[in-house]
């Protein structure tokens, strides 16, 4: 449902030219030109700056560890999260390749600009673009380009820390894990080459610290209670849990779809052979915990198959057991009735002999009790 990418510093004039579709030789070959009308922007408030000129801002007025060395090109200082429209709100798979139209354009608007909200709301102040696609083929979605930056801690920079496995979710709703100071004789321990520089910053930039581990398992699940509590469509559809709660990159996706030829949506419904699955990915240029969690969705989706075939096995053996006990009922009564009236037959048989042989009938057959 949502994906997420990193970006260092180089990447960012390409990458809006791109989501802006100004490139005239653009690698993604799945560009629609005739839908590209369908593509547009939810405003952000950048203090009439350009997307560009706001990103800038929000890179200087940050520490950034590294800066003017060559640390500074290998940060991360843009991340984009990927939030595709849930099929169930509108089904994009059966729509003819030149068809320029929206589907539900009410329901499906309410539910990017629900996407864009929370995103705002995780990162507030950090981001500065976000565009809807409609015309790369398959499900439209949305594009929310974002600085991580928090606020940085003047007294973790100064001293020695530890980072905990604890995870706590902070005023804006992201996840952030907590440091311990280190003490000698009851006092922390200073840092002595500490970065001097960033006594003069409020805010820093860290993929790591904002693209954690908890973060990213908890982003998905809090979307859908954001879009509950709104009441906005999607609710029930974007926290499926497919990838087991570890993330894919949008790059590993497409490399999977362009060895494979099948996306995980497709993946999920149709399950391919594992040992030709596992040549399929040799193919793809996958890290091996992406392989991982390609082979853990198609296992999964096998087991789940396996089981609806065992329950449907189970009904049909259910089915078949209550056909036998009613045809068993069924014997059981006529062999019944069979008896009964073998039992009448011998009984007024009995009868007929008594009165030929006494001569009783109908008259002379009472019988006065007392009387002898």
């Amino acid at each position: 449902m949502a994906q997420i990418e990193k970006f260092h510093n180089k990447d960012i004039l390409m990458l809006l030219k791109h989501s802006e579709r100004q490139l005239k030789n653009d690698s993604n070959k799945q560009i629609n030109e005739s839908k590209k009308e369908l593509n547009h922007s939810i405003p952000i408030d950048t203090n009439n700056l350009s997307p560009r000129d706001y990103y800038r801002q929000l890179i200087d007025d940050s520490y950034l560890y590294g800066r003017g060395t060559k640390r500074e090109t290998e940060a991360i200082t843009a991340c984009s999260w990927i939030i595709t429209l849930p099929k169930e709100i509108s089904d994009y798979s059966n729509i003819k390749q030149d068809a320029c139209i929206r589907l539900n354009p009410t329901d499906e608007e309410a539910f990017f600009q629900g996407a864009f909200d929370f995103v705002s709301e995780r990162y507030p102040g950090c981001v500065f673009f976000n565009k809807v696609h409609y015309d790369e083929g398959g499900q439209p979605h949305i594009h929310i380009y974002f600085v991580p930056r928090l606020e940085l801690d003047h007294q973790q920079v100064h001293y020695k820390t530890t980072k905990t496995h604890k995870a706590v979710k902070t005023a804006s709703g992201r996840y952030q894990y907590e440091y311990n100071f280190k003490f000698e004789n009851g006092e922390k321990i200073p840092l002595k080459n500490y970065a001097k520089i960033s006594d003069h910053y409020n805010y820093k930039i860290s993929g790591a610290d904002i693209l954690n581990k908890a973060e990213l398992k908890h982003f998905h699940n809090d979307f859908a209670t954001y879009l509950h509590q709104k009441g906005l469509p999607g609710a029930d559809y974007v926290y499926t849990n497919k990838t087991g709660e570890k993330n894919l990159s949008v790059k590993a996706l497409k490399e999977f779809t362009k060895a494979t030829g099948v996306t995980i949506d497709e993946l999920e419904q149709h399950p391919i052979e594992q040992t030709k699955l596992t040549e399929l990915l040799q193919t793809a240029q996958m890290k091996p915990i992406e392989r991982q969690i390609i082979q853990s969705i198609n296992k999964d989706t096998i087991i789940k198959d396996l089981h609806t075939e065992i329950s449907a096995a189970k009904e049909v053996i259910k089915s078949k057991d209550l056909e036998l006990r009613l045809e068993k009922q069924k014997y059981e009564e006529l062999k019944l009735k069979q008896q009964i009236n073998i039992t009448k037959e011998n009984t007024w048989g009995v009868n007929a002999n008594w009165g030929d042989s006494s001569g009783w009938n109908d008259k002379t057959h009472t019988i006065t009790i007392g009387d002898e």
